[in-house]
C-alpha cells in the first residue's frame, strides 16, 4: 500500500522505484540539494490547509522540520530553487512576487527582491551561475501593468528583466528547466 502523501525515490537511476511517505503533506515542489547527501526541500501543506511551508529533511525524506520564513501573510504560492552547484544556495519565491535567498543551506533567508504586485509560479536556478535565477508569473513592469511570462535575474534575484522573448500572454506557467547542455 502507497502512502497518501509523499513521494517515490530511485536508487538505480530510475529502473525501479520506491515510495517514501515523507511529511504528511501535499507537496507542491520537491528538490534535492546538490552536493548535500540525503537533503531533500519540499513546499506543502499539510491536508485541508491552504497556506504552504517549506520543509527540509537531512535523512532522505524519512524526517522533516519546517523552516521558518521571513513572510507575513499569506503563502498559498510558494516556489523553491536551490543551486545545482552549490547545495547551501536556496531561492524561494512568495505570493506577492518577493524572492529570497539563503547562502546557509536555509538557516536563514534574505530579501533578494521585495514583494511586488505580481507573483511567481516557478523558479530555477542557471546550473552554471547561482547569481543567475528564472522566475516565471506575472510582474510590474511599469506603473499599472502587468505582464506575465518568463523573467531572468543576472544579480541573485534582486532584479528581474523580461528573459527575451519569453512573454507569454495570459498564461500560467507552474514550471521551468533549463537544458545544462545549453
Amino acid at each position: 500500500s502507497y502512502p497518501t502523501y509523499g513521494f517515490f525515490t530511485s536508487a538505480d537511476g530510475g529502473e525501479a522505484f520506491d515510495a517514501n511517505a515523507g511529511p504528511n503533506l501535499a507537496l507542491s515542489s520537491l528538490v534535492l540539494a546538490a552536493q548535500r547527501a540525503g537533503r531533500f526541500w519540499a513546499v506543502g501543506a499539510p491536508p485541508g490547509v491552504k497556506e504552504r511551508s517549506l520543509y527540509v529533511s537531512n535523512d532522505d525524506g524519512k524526517g522533516w522540520a519546517p523552516v521558518a520564513l521571513p513572510v507575513p501573510g499569506d503563502c498559498s504560492k510558494v516556489a523553491l530553487a536551490a543551486s545545482p552547484a552549490d547545495g547551501s544556495v536556496l531561492y524561494v519565491t512568495v505570493e506577492n512576487g518577493g524572492v529570497l535567498r539563503s547562502r546557509d543551506g536555509g538557516q536563514s533567508f534574505v530579501w533578494q527582491s521585495k514583494p511586488s504586485s505580481g507573483y511567481y509560479s516557478a523558479l530555477l536556478v542557471d546550473p552554471s551561475d547561482e547569481n543567475t535565477v528564472y522566475v516565471a508569473g506575472s510582474a510590474r513592469v511599469e506603473p499599472q501593468q502587468s505582464r506575465t511570462g518568463i523573467f531572468v535575474s543576472h544579480d541573485g534575484g534582486a532584479s528581474f528583466e523580461p528573459a527575451g522573448r519569453g512573454m507569454l500572454p495570459l498564461t500560467e506557467i507552474e514550471s521551468l528547466v533549463i537544458d545544462p547542455q545549453s
